[in-house]
């Protein structure tokens, strides 16, 4: 099973092209809020899958992270209500043009914790961006982080 998405679609987008392409710069809470809702589809759809795989691979890619000569695909790594994202100062920029990363999931995982496997893989989309902090709307212990979906909810009256 593979999922294409498009994030962005020039006809229809309400960002420019122009504007776009000079400051290519990903939303942490589309970004995020993404991610979760696709493990949440993940989660159901492989009880429908015969013979029950024991493990499921999930995979994220980013292609084209780079404009023209001098545009680069960039990461703000805060809410992005925060003043610091708004600031656009703490920027980390795409190191390569693509990326792929894959991770390997226990299906009774994947059933019983989507926002866990969200947030890994988040986290390997973060450290790609080697931005190896806080991952915003995110919540837990260390050891047991995931994809908080009412930090995402309430972000969205804030704004």
């Amino acid at each position: 099973m593979e999922t294409l998405v498009r994030l962005r679609d020039r006809e229809r987008s309400p960002i420019t092209p122009t504007t776009f392409d000079k400051q290519p710069r990903l939303n942490t809470l589309a970004l995020t809020e993404f991610t979760l809702n696709f493990c949440k589809l993940c989660s159901k759809l492989v009880t429908f899958l015969e013979p029950t795989p024991t493990e499921v691979d999930i995979k994220v890619e980013i292609r084209n992270a780079f404009f023209g000569d001098s545009a680069r695909l960039f990461l703000i790594p805060y809410p992005v209500s925060s003043w610091a994202f708004s600031t656009t100062d703490d920027r980390h920029y795409a190191p390569e043009s693509s990326m792929t990363r894959k991770l390997v999931v226990p299906t009774e995982q994947l059933r019983t914790g989507p926002a866990n496997i969200a947030y890994n893989l988040l986290r390997q989309i973060f450290f790609w961006f080697e931005a190896e902090g806080e991952i915003p709307y995110t919540s837990g212990p260390p050891n047991a982080k995931y994809v908080d979906e009412q930090l995402i909810i309430n972000s969205r009256g804030a704004s």
